[in-house]
């Protein structure tokens, strides 16, 4: 490659950020959390948005790829896993912590 920048986004309201960002660890699938609690999950080579996954009320701050399932994190205290391969992604949601989800990790 080239080294070349190319911006992949925008948010369209200046209240909503990017709040997270990860890459699925064999591909060229980005995930973006932002603080409107969505997710936005992008082909980086194509450029172009996959899919947005909704489930959080809060800024989804952390994200963490197992394969196909991204766990994502979110200030609400939520931790929902996506099976990313299926259309109805959500497998299922954690909601037992008090507070912000800033970091997630899966074993290897």
């Amino acid at each position: 490659g080239t080294g070349s920048i190319v911006e992949l986004m925008k948010t369209a309201d200046e209240n909503n950020k990017v709040g997270s960002v990860s890459w699925v660890r064999d591909g060229n699938f980005l995930a973006v959390g932002t603080f409107d609690g969505t997710v936005q999950l992008w082909d980086a080579e194509s450029q172009k948005l996959l899919r947005t996954l909704k489930g959080h009320q809060a800024r989804v701050a952390s994200l963490a790829w197992n394969e196909y399932i991204l766990s994502t994190g979110s200030r609400d205290g939520s931790i929902n896993n996506h099976d990313v391969r299926v259309s109805n992604s959500l497998v299922n949601s954690l909601r037992d912590h008090c507070g912000e989800v800033c970091g997630l990790k899966w074993n290897e």
